[in-house]
């Protein structure tokens, strides 16, 4: 199995609970209590592998920026804009806003972990995808760390400057990607 170097992770019931488009932001679960605990627990996992040199992106069924204004307002949000390397939010087939995301970053397919909580998701990843791994979240979202971990995916044996700063990049990049599609439209 190769060294993974990227999370992709699904927004609505995998970093929160609830829908954002239909439920809005002040009625998602997010919080030192209950069940918004687990969530923020698991976003605090994901914060350690991006410290670890893991790029963080996001493949979502959703309006980006009803997505986006979750990590901007939202209080108890602890990953932010900035952790993410990639943001991809619309109705595009999920394999395919990975493909881009490949793209985007530069890397192979066999480097990147995609997580979600829909079999249905997961599936059509993993027969379009096959190089991807593909972690269905499932139940309880206080394990969602726990079913991620003990696949032993993201053990690195150093952690390079590189490593550190290239998330930093890709947001750049991104930025400039941004700057390019509405110069052009």
């Amino acid at each position: 199995m190769s060294q993974k170097k990227v999370l992709i992770v699904d927004l609505d019931n995998t970093l929160w609970g609830g829908i954002i488009g239909d439920d809005g932001i002040e009625n998602i679960k997010l919080g030192n209590l209950g069940i918004g605990k687990s969530f923020v627990d698991f976003q605090y996992w994901i914060k350690k592998l991006k410290e670890r040199g893991i790029i963080i992106c996001v493949c979502s069924k959703n309006n980006e920026d009803i997505a986006k204004k979750v990590f901007i307002n939202h209080t108890d949000m602890l990953i932010s804009l900035e952790d993410i390397s990639c943001f991809v939010a619309n109705f595009k087939d999920k394999a395919s806003n990975i493909s881009y995301i490949k793209k985007f970053l530069n890397v192979d397919y066999d480097s990147m972990v995609f997580v979600d909580d829909s079999k249905v998701e997961c599936e059509w990843v993993k027969r379009s995808l096959p190089d991807v791994a593909v972690i269905n979240l499932e139940g309880d979202s206080s394990t969602f760390a726990y079913q991620l971990d003990r696949q032993g995916l993201f053990i690195r044996s150093s952690i390079t400057q590189e490593d550190k700063v290239r998330a930093k990049s890709f947001q750049a990049k991104q930025e400039i990607e941004k700057l390019k599609t509405n110069i052009n439209n």
